[in-house]
This record gives structure tokens, C-alpha cells and sequence, in this order.
């Protein structure tokens, strides 16, 4: 087996570099063909990994997890949890997890709402946890950081610093736990940082808004079974990606720890502003067990290869969970509803092209959706309009802006009314040459290529390099299916 520290640098070795750009060309321009259908397996869910390797990291003994695939995302979220103390070893397709020693978990608080900070010998250096450009992994650690021993400085590449954090840290905060900042870098003074007019009790209840991002409230779950007496989180005023959360619930599950849900409508203040609209708890007592188990299949990226089958030719993606909480999986019946002809088995997904029918979709539970959804709608026949894209802002670039630009660039039009995004493809223009900037977005990127199915020209993309973010391998397994990649 192999230490992380051992395989960083092999794994990056397989990964594009830094500014590139590919041209993507269609090899059979006739190739609306069914048969045969190309297979291609899904890789594992980088939502599933992060909860996984923390709840794993967390868990007394030793952990197995499967898995297809690495990223640049998952391994923020291996160095970090190696950074906090746990050891992670890791084969081809396995990876085994020792956890973070009990010595470097948090130390009992006093009635008084004090550390007993007599174990300590006052020779210590900070930790840096360096989150590169992963959403998940500072979101969902930084709570679990509170609850450890050692004092951690948060830091991240430019990217992440722009995305939002603040409503976490100042939940955080309010609870009693020493956050410097609400921003990158973000200093957890765990040592000597415990405000002492907080009562135990406290740290363990938290009042968030559910409509910035579902991974605050994860980060907190996942950290519930390390926090002092009965985790409550209470989420106000309207809850948006549920299916993350109800992911977060059903991994936890998997290392022996229940989380309970519940709808409330209890007010914090006068008028409807910060009304609870729902509650999620961890009883006391429960603690992480460890498991072998094995990640599941990514829906997220697997719909990108799923379009294709919907656009281009027949196509039959293996080992997707029907049964999973990701809330992607709903590209199923958005596929249908776009015409496609789909076969559904336990052990595959089988797509052919249809009628290609416009669509119309809030996507609120499914952000991530959209550059994908974007394509399908570029060679649609009519218009299509999608709702519930406020926080695509706030993703790895601001996604609106780079599927409107996306769109406009593969010759179709694209605009806001009110808050709603129109897309047509009605007109498209038709080139001999597409480019596209992918704005640092890795779905863009993959979204853009799938677009190369349909198109007359050659498709230039900037910036590929985004896909390592989750999928290093994409382009391979894209050339699989009937494309020339250069």
C-alpha cells in the first residue's frame, strides 16, 4: 500500500497541464448510430468520496473504501484529513483510512465553558490545511477542525477564496468556537480559543440558511457525533439541494451514526425572515464505526456521457445506483421529457437519441446540472428556460455568465429574463471552428465537449485543464466514444 505523499505526484502525472487547450472533432459525421452502443463505466461519486473519507477519518479502526477514480477535489480532502492526523493508504481501485488518533480530538469543556488546556506542553505549531480549490473539503472540514486538538489555518487557491464561507463561520462563531475570519485564509484557535461566557451546551446548536450552500449543513452533521451533548441544526428561511444533505444522512449511516430529520415553522424573530423550516439532529452518544464499503457512481458526471446518448448515438452507462440520494440522478427523467429512449437495469443505463424536445425546469435541487442541461438545450427544437439558478453565481465561475457564454459561442443564444434563463437553438449558427472559454469550470469544459457531438466544425476548448478538478480522466474515456481529442 501506498501513502498519500506517494501517490500525489504519480496521480498528477496523469492529469492535463496547466493552460492547455483541446480540439475535438467528431470522427464519423454520420454517426447517429445506434449500434453498437458504446460502454463506458461510471466513475465514483466525489460527493460520496469527501463524505466518506471524513466519516472514515473520524471512526474508531480502520476503513476500506473502493473506488473508480481520483480528482484533484478528492485529493484536497485526503491531504487535509492526513494534515488533521488520520492515514490514508491507497491502491488502484481501494484505499484504506486509519483514523485521526482520540489524542488529537477536542478536550471535554467544563461547566464553566472552559478547556482543560492542562494536557497541553505549549509546544505546538499551527496546521495548514490547504483546501486548493475544493468547495467541499472547507466547507465540511472546517466544523470538524473546531472539534480537534491542534490549531488550523484554512488557505485555498484564488478561486475558492471568492466563493462564500460566512454564513458558516459566523454560525460557528456564535457557538463559542474561535474563527479569525470569514474569508481565506481562516485561522481555528483550538488551544486557547474557547470563549469562556459560552455554555457547553451551546456549541452544539446551530441556527443556518438553507439557500447559500447545502454543504454548510453537512459540514455540520458530519461533525455532529464529535460536538458536546445532542447536535441540533436548524436551517431558515428555504433549503436548496436537499439531496446533498439527505447524501451526508445515508454515508453517515453507513459508519453507524443516525441523523434525524424533522419540519419545524418555529420563528426566531418577528415576521417570516428567519422562520425554521426544517431540523436535523444527532442523539448523543453515537460515535463513527468503521466499515468497508464501496463509493458509488457518480451521477453528476455520468449525465454528461448520458446526454450523448440523447444527441449523438447509443451509449450505456454501467454501475449507476438507482437507489442513490444524489440528487443527478434525476437526468433520467429529464432525459425522457427531452425525448430520448432510455433503458433502465439495475446494473446500466441505456440512452439513444429521440425527438429532442426544449426544456423547462426549476433546477434549484440540481444546480449542477445546468451546463450539461445548457447542451441539451442548444439542440433542442425550440426554446428552453431554466429557473432556480441564483447560487450558480457562486460556483467555479460564475456559471450563469459561463453558460450564457458557452451557449452563445457554439452559435446558439442565450439570456436572462428576470430569473429565468432562456436558451435557443432555433438559429444556430453553424461554423467551422467553435472555441470556448471554460472558465476554470471543469463542468463547462465537459458540458462543452458533448456539444462536439452535433457540431459541424472543429471545437476549440480553453482552459481543459479544469477537469481535474473531478474528472482527470474524462477525456479519455470521452475518445471512446467515436471523437479525436488533440
Amino acid at each position: 500500500m501506498r501513502r498519500l505523499e506517494s501517490i500525489i505526484l504519480s496521480s498528477l502525472g496523469v492529469v492535463m497541464a496547466s493552460n492547455t487547450s483541446v480540439t475535438i472533432k467528431r470522427l464519423n459525421k454520420d454517426a447517429s448510430i445506434e449500434s453498437p452502443i458504446k460502454e463506458i463505466e461510471a466513475i465514483s461519486s466525489k460527493s460520496f468520496m469527501h463524505r466518506a473519507l471524513i466519516c472514515a477519518s473520524l471512526a474508531q479502526g480502520r476503513s476500506t473504501i473502493s473506488y473508480r477514480g481520483l480528482s484533484q477535489d478528492i485529493m484536497a480532502t485526503l491531504s487535509a484529513l492526513e494534515v488533521m492526523g488520520a492515514k490514508i493508504y491507497i491502491e488502484e481501485d481501494w484505499m484504506t483510512v486509519e483514523a485521526i488518533p482520540v489524542d488529537n480530538r477536542a478536550y471535554k469543556i467544563n461547566r464553566q465553558g472552559d478547556f482543560d488546556h492542562s494536557r497541553f506542553d505549549g509546544d505546538y505549531r499551527e496546521k495548514i490545511v490547504d483546501c486548493r480549490e475544493s468547495g467541499s473539503t472547507l466547507r465540511m472540514l472546517l466544523p470538524v477542525a473546531t472539534r480537534l486538538s491542534d490549531d488550523y489555518v484554512f488557505v485555498g487557491k484564488k478561486g475558492l477564496m471568492a466563493r462564500p464561507i460566512d454564513d458558516l463561520t459566523r454560525a460557528l462563531r456564535q457557538a463559542g468556537f474561535s474563527i479569525s475570519s470569514d474569508s481565506l485564509p481562516i485561522e481555528i484557535r483550538n488551544r486557547i480559543g474557547r470563549k469562556r461566557d459560552i455554555e457547553p451546551k451551546k456549541i452544539s446548536d446551530f441556527q443556518i440558511r438553507g439557500d447559500i450552500s447545502s454543504q454548510y449543513i453537512s459540514g455540520l452533521l458530519l461533525a455532529g457525533p464529535l460536538m458536546d451533548g445532542k447536535l441540533r441544526v436548524d436551517v431558515m428561511d428555504k433549503l436548496e439541494s436537499k439531496p446533498y444533505i439527505d447524501l451526508t444522512k445515508d454515508v453517515m449511516s453507513l459508519f453507524g451514526v443516525e441523523v434525524e430529520e424533522y419540519d419545524s415553522r418555529e420563528s426566531l424573530a418577528d415576521g417570516d425572515r428567519n422562520r425554521i423550516i426544517k431540523t436535523y439532529s444527532i442523539k448523543p452518544g453515537q460515535a463513527y464505526k468503521s466499515n468497508k464499503i464501496k463509493a458509488e457512481s457518480d451521477w453528476s458526471n455520468a449525465g454528461f456521457f448520458l446526454a450523448i446518448g440523447a444527441l449523438f448515438r447509443g451509449i450505456r452507462v454501467l454501475n449507476l445506483d438507482l437507489e442513490s440520494s444524489q440528487g443527478d440522478k434525476r437526468i433520467i427523467e429529464i432525459l425522457k421529457e427531452y425525448g430520448a429512449r432510455l433503458v433502465v437495469k439495475d446494473s446500466y443505463i441505456e440512452v439513444l437519441p429521440g425527438q429532442r424536445k426544449p426544456l423547462n425546469l426549476n433546477i434549484a435541487d440540481t444546480p449542477d446540472m445546468l451546463p450539461i442541461l445548457a447542451i441539451l438545450a442548444v439542440f433542442a427544437e425550440g426554446e428552453s428556460s431554466f429557473t432556480g439558478i441564483d447560487r450558480l453565481r457562486i460556483k467555479e465561475s460564475d456559471r450563469i455568465e459561463s453558460v450564457i457564454s458557452m451557449v452563445e459561442c457554439l452559435g446558439a443564444c442565450a439570456c436572462l429574463k428576470g430569473k429565468n434563463l432562456i436558451i435557443s437553438g432555433r438559429d444556430r449558427k453553424k461554423l467551422p471552428v467553435y472555441r470556448v472559454n471554460s472558465f476554470n469550470d471543469h463542468r463547462i469544459v465537459m458540458a462543452s465537449s458533448i456539444a462536439a457531438s452535433l457540431l459541424d466544425g472543429q471545437l476549440i476548448i480553453e482552459g481543459a485543464e479544469a477537469v481535474n478538478k473531478s474528472y482527470p480522466t474524462f477525456f479519455d474515456d470521452f475518445k471512446v466514444l467515436g471523437f479525436e481529442v488533440r
